[in-house]
């Protein structure tokens, strides 16, 4: 698997370095900061909504009025895209769970 470009995360072991070179050279993510991927950390529902609608490649231009109260709107796009192609939904009609 070739990369772009090699990610200086401290916190990064050799084991899962291939993969978390692959997410950001797919502009999946940036990490927590510069240094800091947060392996060590939950990933949330939302920031996961996020990936898989990228990786899936659907349209999340759609940023208009979401029906979930708890969603940042940096995930609107995404989370539209997954509940139009009957992918993923929320926990309820008006909470994601995504928090």
């Amino acid at each position: 698997m070739s990369v772009k470009h090699e990610a200086d995360f401290k916190d990064v072991t050799a084991r899962y370095s291939s993969a978390v070179n692959l997410l950001v050279d797919k502009e999946m993510t940036n990490g927590l900061s510069k240094n800091e991927f947060g392996i060590y950390d939950n990933i949330k529902r939302v920031d996961a909504a996020i990936w898989f609608a990228k990786i899936l490649d659907l349209d999340i231009t759609n940023s208009t009025n979401t029906p979930y109260s708890d969603l940042p709107k940096r995930a609107w796009g995404a989370v539209i895209a997954l509940k139009e192609a009957n992918i993923a939904n929320g926990k309820t009609p008006s909470y994601f769970g995504g928090r």
